[in-house]
């Protein structure tokens, strides 16, 4: 057994290490320049209750995410809010400075004991997979407009789109539903051993109900509501003037491209940029405004949670035993 000074020791040069390529990662933005320069321009008193109602909304958005985490996880073993919090918090530290968030996986998964972790896995790709169903569903209504409004293409070509993606939200809602057939079926398949071995130990996702399912879409549903809402209010406070309906095809827009690009850590921050400029850039918005807004975003929504997320792995002495179940 590890001895708790040696893991405190372990602790601590993680929790470094993650602070200090948090930090290399933000001073290496190109864009934080354009955002200071944005914001020393701005007359604070009459836009600054946008910022702060997205900030007030960070705290939601990811406490969603913590209670969708705990109720899905609940399906093949018990942990408290505090360990769920654990989970997402230090995911999300460590996610945010690995190659397409692979450290994400650490944080989710340190809260359940080994023989559960394979599960574990699954399950985080059904919370994954419920979170993009919803951007895409969304995402479609907002690529039509464009396509109609801004591209003018023909009625044909819109039904071919419309029909082509519906039937990628089929595939993907009959996958999220028939999850538990899906991992049946793998583990009959003549694997290699060590995957044969890994697959065995995925029975406990067969106690994941359809009704865990739909709690985990709708909780899903709430937090895209509540990230599409803090959006809305970081273009306000950047004075980019958007009617409702051009705010709401462009936001649905980015984030049903965003959820299909897996992408290196430092190069997330400028994808995004990339994305909002190519969606609003089709009205004539300032393109430090655009930049500034996906900066600000990013640092609300991503560098604030996890440098939470890097306190919680310094000052707190965590195992997956450490805490007894309720």
């Amino acid at each position: 057994m590890t001895s708790p000074h040696f893991r405190r020791f372990g602790h601590v040069i993680l929790a470094i290490g993650l602070l200090g390529l948090l930090i290399w990662q933000i001073s290496s933005q190109e864009d934080l320049l354009k955002t200071w320069s944005e914001f020393k321009s701005m007359d604070f008193t009459k836009n600054i209750f946008y910022l702060i109602l997205a900030l007030l909304l960070m705290p939601i958005n990811w406490g969603i995410e913590i209670i969708k985490w705990k109720n899905l996880v609940s399906t093949i073993d018990k942990i408290t809010g505090r360990q769920s919090t654990y989970a997402v918090l230090t995911g999300i530290s460590m996610g945010i400075v690995t190659p397409a968030r692979i450290g994400e996986y650490i944080g989710r998964l340190s809260v359940l004991t080994p023989e559960k972790r394979p599960p574990g896995v699954v399950l985080m790709f059904i919370n994954s997979l419920a979170q993009n169903i919803i951007n895409i569903f969304f995402g479609i209504f907002g690529i039509l407009y464009f396509l109609d409004d801004y591209y003018q293409f023909d009625d044909v070509k819109l039904n071919q789109y419309f029909v082509a993606v519906c039937l990628l939200s089929i595939l993907l809602i009959s996958l999220y539903f028939n999850i538990r057939k899906v991992v049946a079926v793998t583990q009959k398949l003549p694997l290699p051993l060590f995957l044969q071995r890994w697959f065995k130990k995925l029975d406990l996702i067969q106690n994941v109900s359809n009704k865990s399912l739909v709690e985990t879409g709708i909780y899903s549903l709430v937090r895209y509501f509540v990230y599409f809402l803090q959006y809305c209010m970081i273009l306000k406070f950047f004075n980019l003037d958007l009617g409702i309906s051009q705010m709401m095809a462009g936001i649905a827009t980015i984030f049903m491209v965003q959820s299909g690009i897996p992408l290196p850590p430092l190069s997330a921050i400028l994808a995004r940029g990339e994305i909002a400029l190519m969606v609003w850039g089709m009205y004539n918005l300032s393109v430090s405004g655009i930049l500034a807004a996906t900066f600000t975003l990013w640092v609300i929504n991503l560098i604030i949670p996890a440098l939470f997320g890097i306190a919680i792995i310094l000052f707190t002495d965590y195992n997956s035993n450490s805490y007894e179940n309720d």
